[in-house]
């Protein structure tokens, strides 16, 4: 990260701090030079590293005034043996596995006590949208089945102080972590009761945030006419004050009154399907999306299509 710093004093000083998860190497600095219809300028650059996101702040001193600049920074390193989850939904994450023999896969935690000791890994990231309790059960439904270990940590890192660990929590020989977390990034690693085990296993994340925008009663629906279809589908939205947008702007989303305070609104040429997702965003809450289809297919009877020409026949 490179910073430049321009003043009409000659002392010009930088100085470079960090926050979060963020460290700052040992900086380098150009000298002072003048610089035409500035003054004088320098130039400082200095190595980042990062275990999570945070903020790097660069300090300016000359002549007595100081000024300042916050960057935030996004840490996005790669987890070895990770299989990531991305941003956690409301509801079930379901993942599918196995742990196997790999030197570059061992957990830096479980067995760490005994050099002897290895426990093989598969990790697994994912993020919060917001504060939530989170469930995370590890298993296996192999035979011979796998004697599982879970392994939770804050952060996009597998090392340091864990967060939780389970052995058996959960049926049998699974494993279960269930915790009250904070926004941001987590890690978790899923391992085996055993040294230098390996087998299949079976991952799900429960996630319940505390502040969910919730969507009720909004579904597809298909009609038949001709020419331009209309569709009206009502639902409802909590908190009520979430503000909802459909893709595409086709469509629209309309407030209302009643136990249906929204309608969703869109006109569709026949025959012809559309695709809506609406999603619902409030300050404070985590969003909510959902999609529906929209069908408008031909009457089967058309007013507008007449045959000539038939008369009757008797057979004879």
């Amino acid at each position: 990260m490179t910073a430049t710093a321009q003043g009409a004093h000659g002392g010009l000083s930088i100085a470079w701090t960090a926050t979060g998860g963020v460290s700052v190497a040992a900086p380098t600095q150009t000298a002072v030079v003048p610089t035409p219809g500035v003054g004088f300028s320098r130039t400082s650059t200095a190595a980042l590293a990062c275990t999570a996101d945070g903020t790097v702040t660069v300090t300016v001193s000359a002549a007595g005034v100081t000024e300042t600049a916050a960057v935030s920074v996004t840490c996005d390193i790669a987890v070895a043996c990770d299989d990531p989850l991305g941003e956690l939904a409301a509801g079930d994450t379901a993942r599918s596995g196995t742990i196997s023999a790999d030197a570059d896969c061992v957990s830096e935690v479980r067995g760490a006590e005994q050099a002897w000791r290895v426990h093989y890994v598969r990790r697994h990231t994912f993020t919060l949208a917001g504060d939530a309790t989170v469930t995370v059960d590890v298993g296996s439904a192999a035979t011979p089945k796998l004697d599982t270990w879970l392994i939770l940590f804050k952060g996009r890192t597998a090392e340091g102080t864990p967060v939780a660990q389970d052995g058996h929590s959960g049926p049998g020989t699974d494993s279960r972590i269930a915790r009250k977390l904070a926004a941001g990034d987590y890690t978790i690693e899923a391992t085996t009761f055993f040294s230098r085990a390996g087998g299949d296993y079976d991952l799900n994340v429960n996630t319940r945030y505390d502040k969910q925008t919730v969507i009720t009663g909004l579904v597809g629906a298909t009609k038949t006419g001709s020419g331009q279809v209309g569709f009206a589908r009502p639902f409802t939205v909590a908190p009520a004050t979430a503000q909802c947008t459909p893709d595409p702007d086709t469509a629209t989303v309309t407030t209302g009154t009643g136990s249906a305070d929204r309608t969703l609104t869109a006109s569709i040429n026949t025959p012809g399907q559309l695709k809506v997702t609406v999603t619902c965003e409030t300050a404070g809450y985590v969003a909510a999306s959902q999609t529906v289809t929209l069908t408008a297919q031909h009457s089967q009877h058309d007013p507008g299509l007449v045959l000539h020409g038939l008369h009757r026949r008797t057979a004879h």
